[in-house]
């Protein structure tokens, strides 16, 4: 997993931060990787771990095949730790929006880390 070294000055990150651009790339490829893997091969989450919320019909299938970017990458951090990533997937069809939120903790989310 990677680290992050503080300057001494700097304080450790806490709160909610917009990680979009640092973390779009890994969460489309982590989300491929796993929706690629044969069903009993897959790592087995925890409904909280790995919890899709809103699955939009039209967006969901480009999110498997890692088609669609994050609209927004959200990662909660406590005393510098992170403890929870909130992605949001959107995909606009005409005048439809079509969305699905993604949230990463417990081993998901320790999967995610140690593969960026």
């Amino acid at each position: 997993m990677k680290e992050q070294f503080l300057d001494k000055k700097e304080k450790p990150k806490n709160g909610w931060e917009n990680e979009t651009a640092e973390r779009n790339e890994a969460v489309t490829k982590f989300l491929k990787n796993y929706f690629a893997q044969n069903i009993e091969e897959r790592p087995h989450y925890d409904s909280v771990e790995l919890q899709f919320s809103g699955i939009g019909p039209n967006v969901f299938p480009k999110i498997q095949e890692g088609e669609v970017p994050a609209q927004e990458i959200k990662v909660l951090y406590e005393k510098g730790k992170i403890v929870q990533l909130h992605a949001i997937f959107v995909l606009k069809d005409n005048e439809h929006y079509d969305t699905t939120d993604v949230y990463f903790t417990g081993k998901a989310l320790q999967d995610f880390l140690n593969q960026e």
